[in-house]
């Protein structure tokens, strides 16, 4: 994924991308053929994550769907890398 800075909370490099539908949230307004997805990095180790950004993708995924997008997960490793120096 490419992130090189370690948790600022404990300091672990064991990090992974991870994503969650926005459509799981109750006052989310889906558009139709198209879903949004938020993405961020996660400390494996402490559980900290890094800024949130949405990325809209289609079709939308179904019940079960995993998601994976090069680019996103490599944003989400920009905005971890590029936090303020603790």
């Amino acid at each position: 994924m490419g992130v090189s800075k370690p948790c600022p909370f404990c300091g672990s490099h064991d990090t992974t991308a991870v994503w969650d539908r926005a459509g799981d949230d109750p006052f989310f307004v889906r558009l139709p053929g198209a879903c949004e997805v938020l993405v961020r990095v996660r400390c494996l180790r402490c559980g900290a994550e890094g800024p949130t950004f949405s990325v809209e993708i289609e079709p939308p995924l179904r019940d079960g769907e995993t998601y994976y997008h090069p680019s996103a997960f490599g944003e989400a490793a920009r905005l971890w890398d590029e936090r303020k120096e603790d």
